[in-house]
């Protein structure tokens, strides 16, 4: 349903009933901004009586979700108890003045602090507030206010407002769209106490003093009322640290507190050394873990691999293969593994040319013995007792040599003669 008085009546299109004597549309508003042709509601009461005057219409398309949105002005006259101006969402009853009416209602103007919107409850009459915006600025008298209300299938009710006025001119005017410009939050609560379902009634209704700006102070337009409500999005699990009792859709934002700690604590490893270490968390749960480095060869093909080695420091010696008996003949210094090659020492003349040469021998042990060829035999007259070599020369008779200087009757003057004649060069004869 949707009434903004385009008619310029109350009996066409969508139809009032109430006190109408007391209202008339007018081509344009002064409240608050104020607008141009813009057919508004004004309240208009011609007798100097203090008094209360309503429009009231019915509806009964009720769903389980609905939205109202609707514009308020306010012209000449401050708020209080006495100049009160109420929107009914839901009435039970086309008289809105009735004092055993139920249903929910807007209302704003009394007589303490600042001048908040209230949505009531009201049961039998007696009103219950549900919730309640910020205030307006006490005794301010020309203002326009949008004004839009939701409430959904599990009987969550949420306020939204324009702008509050602060000054006399402020708010928006008759000529704006209340469901675009009501785009303020000012609050939410669950309430299911009336149910809205028949023949039900909404519409204005005003208690004013006798002054003429009183009797003339109210001005309302652009009713509209939707069963396609503008989705609030946010976290609607009330279990989570950020539920938002206002959302009216999930939007999977909600966030939950880690099990046994409040909301917006972050247990973690506070500990900066720790290998855990947790820069987020804002109390210590004891999870931190430390790490001792342990340095070692970690190379498993390592002869000192160290398995319990955390951190590897070079110090790995790979395997040398050879012979590393220090006594065999092919010792090898730098081996580090025996392969199983070693060859035993065997001391001896290694000289194949020496009289003793030992072919079994591979280490040379420094004793080989010069060939000395001549007569071996003490029988002949030429036995040469320095001869280890018998050259086939003994003989008996002379001196067993022709040639002087021969002392080893080889037939040659060499150095092997000499070496003799050295050997017993300074001895006596006997």
């Amino acid at each position: 349903m949707y009434e903004a008085f385009d008619d310029g009546n109350f009996t066409s299109g969508v139809v009032w009933g109430g006190s109408t004597g007391s209202w008339d549309v007018n081509s344009d508003s002064d409240a608050g901004p104020g607008a141009t042709c813009s057919l508004t509601a004004r309240m208009n009461v011609t007798t100097a009586t203090a008094g209360r005057v309503y429009l009231s219409t019915a509806y009964s398309n009720w769903q389980d979700a609905q939205e109202w949105s609707f514009w308020l002005g306010r012209r000449g006259q401050g708020l209080t108890a006495a100049n009160s101006m109420a929107f009914w969402l839901y009435a039970d009853q086309a008289d809105l003045t009735s004092t055993s009416i139920t249903g929910y209602r807007i209302i704003v103007g009394d007589n303490s602090g600042g001048d908040e919107i209230f949505l009531q409850r009201v049961e039998n009459g007696a009103a219950t507030t549900v919730l309640a915006s910020a205030a307006l600025t006490n005794g301010i008298t020309d203002i326009g206010l949008a004004i839009r209300v939701q409430r959904t299938a599990s009987g969550q009710w949420t306020l939204f407002t324009s702008s509050l006025a602060i000054a006399s001119g402020g708010g928006v005017s008759a000529a704006d769209c209340p469901s675009v410009e009501a785009s303020n939050l000012q609050g939410s609560a669950i309430d299911n106490a009336v149910a809205l379902t028949g023949t039900g009634y909404m519409g204005v209704d005003v208690v004013h003093s006798s002054g003429a700006s009183a009797r003339s102070a109210v001005e309302f337009d652009n009713l509209s009322i939707a069963t396609q409500i503008q989705a609030i999005p946010g976290c609607t699990d009330p279990t989570a640290c950020n539920f938002d009792a206002l959302a009216t859709e999930d939007d999977g934002s909600c966030e939950f507190a880690v099990p046994g700690f409040e909301c917006g604590v972050i247990p973690g490893c506070t500990y900066a050394a720790a290998s855990n270490f947790n820069a987020a968390a804002t109390v210590d749960d004891g999870s931190c873990e430390f790490e001792c480095s342990i340095p070692g060869c970690t190379n498993p093909a390592a002869l000192n691999f160290n398995s319990a080695a955390t951190v590897d420091d070079g110090s790995c010696v790979l395997p040398v293969p050879g012979c590393t008996d220090p006594t065999a003949f092919n010792f090898n210094s730098l081996a580090n593994t025996d392969d199983g090659s070693c060859i035993a020492t065997v001391f001896g003349c290694t000289d194949p040319a020496a009289f003793n040469f030992n072919s079994s021998a591979n280490a040379d042990n420094g004793g080989c013995i010069a060939v000395q060829p001549g007569c071996t035999d003490p029988s002949f007259d030429n036995y040469n007792p320095y001869a280890n070599t018998d050259n086939g020369s003994c003989a008996n008779g002379g001196t067993g040599s022709i040639c002087v200087g021969d002392l080893n009757f080889d037939g040659l003057i060499n150095a092997s003669d000499l070496s003799i004649f050295l050997a017993v060069f300074g001895s006596f004869c006997e």
